[in-house]
């Protein structure tokens, strides 16, 4: 079993690692390359509080999928063991997927930039 203080420091190292990859993820996306006007985004879009909800739900996700698997050697039955070290790793997947959630964004933006220069 692990001890606490040693699963409070890796929780909070992810945490903290999570956070700084996801603000600078959404400071990239919606700030410096608007501003450099390399994409741009309609008045009317929704993509910036989309992708903070995604991303705050990502680090909460990614953050319990890492005390799931790191108290997976707790359970005694092998079944429940491979059960929770599965949901750990689905989670730690859907965390990710929220986190990068901007990335998507500026693909989406730069390939309808791309497509509608090429119509024009």
């Amino acid at each position: 079993m692990l001890q606490l203080a040693v699963l409070r420091r890796l929780i909070q190292r992810d945490l903290l690692f999570c956070l700084l990859i996801w603000f600078g993820l959404e400071l990239l996306c919606f700030g410096i390359l608007p501003l450099l006007k390399i994409i741009q985004f309609d008045q009317s879009s929704d993509w910036f509080a989309l992708s903070v909800a995604l991303g705050l739900l990502g680090i909460l996700c990614f953050v319990a999928s890492s005390y799931i698997t790191l108290t997976t050697g707790d359970r005694r039955k092998r079944s429940h063991r491979s059960l929770q070290w599965l949901t750990g790793r689905a989670m730690a997947w859907l965390g990710l997927a929220g986190i990068a959630f901007p990335l998507l964004v500026i693909s989406e933006r730069i390939v309808s930039g791309i497509f509608d220069r090429l119509m024009a």
